[in-house]
């Protein structure tokens, strides 16, 4: 049995609904990125938004046969780039055994499909790591893996150091997403300092991202876990201090 088979037995009856999936041989290819737009910003602090698509990956982990949660993990999971060992890509439990470098992609839950959304490409060369303990940057490895492609499937959890050779210890789901990035750009540096945020409809609603620009400084970078659509979002300016945007537009299609 390969590292990329089924669970094992102990699996059937938390993860039925997986891997009969997982049977049926369910992948799929990442969605289309479509093209970036940049929305000139006027107002007193001139500049411009551009968002951009870039593949990210929604990522669900199981321990012997339970899921591990986001919030309150007991076993935090990474990301590691090229092996078991290997630089820390992400952190996908609050919890964690070390804190993540400041080079590591942008997380968030995903309470509606379980497990976490991630900012970078899962594929061959990423690697799944769980841990035994939170906050113990020595915490040994329990279960390792990675999948074959960056397609949606399920693949194995084996013992580091062991892989196929060793005990099938957990589970894990890829799946590809679209993600944007939201930079910001100031024709002149900040004159106060600045909050940028990008929303789904008017600037008074629920902000999809946000950020800082430091007085002097020119730009301001974020995620957002959606595609952006053609039309219907917007994107405001609003000075330190102030209870409302100062500049609010919409963003171009």
């Amino acid at each position: 049995m390969t590292r990329h088979s089924l669970g094992r037995i102990w699996l059937l009856a938390p993860l039925v609904t997986v891997l009969l999936l997982a049977a049926c041989g369910s992948q799929g290819a990442a969605p289309s990125l479509g093209k970036a737009t940049t929305t000139a910003i006027s107002g007193a602090q001139r500049g411009s938004l551009t968002l951009t698509p870039f593949y990210g990956a929604h990522v669900v982990t199981y321990y012997r046969g339970v899921l591990i949660p986001y919030v309150g993990a007991q076993t935090p999971v990474e990301l590691r780039k090229g092996s078991c060992g290997g630089q820390v890509l992400a952190t996908l439990t609050e919890a964690t055994a070390a804190p993540p470098p400041s080079s590591a992609a942008t997380v968030i839950p995903d309470t509606a499909k379980k497990g976490v959304d991630v900012a970078t490409v899962v594929d061959e060369n990423v690697y799944v790591v769980i841990r035994a303990r939170a906050n113990d940057p020595n915490a040994a490895q329990l279960a390792c893996g990675a999948p074959l492609s960056s397609r949606r499937q399920y693949f194995d959890l084996y013992t580091p150091g062991q892989g196929s050779n060793g005990p099938q210890l957990g589970l894990a789901l890829i799946e590809p997403i679209t993600v944007t990035r939201a930079q910001t750009h100031l024709t002149a540096p900040a004159t106060a300092p600045l909050t940028w945020a990008v929303y789904a409809g008017g600037c008074d609603g629920q902000a999809l991202a946000q950020g800082q620009i430091a007085k002097g400084a020119t730009t301001g970078d974020g995620v957002i876990f959606q595609s952006a659509p053609v039309s219907g979002w917007s994107v405001s300016l609003t000075p330190a201090g102030a209870t409302s945007p100062a500049t609010c537009q919409k963003v171009s299609g």
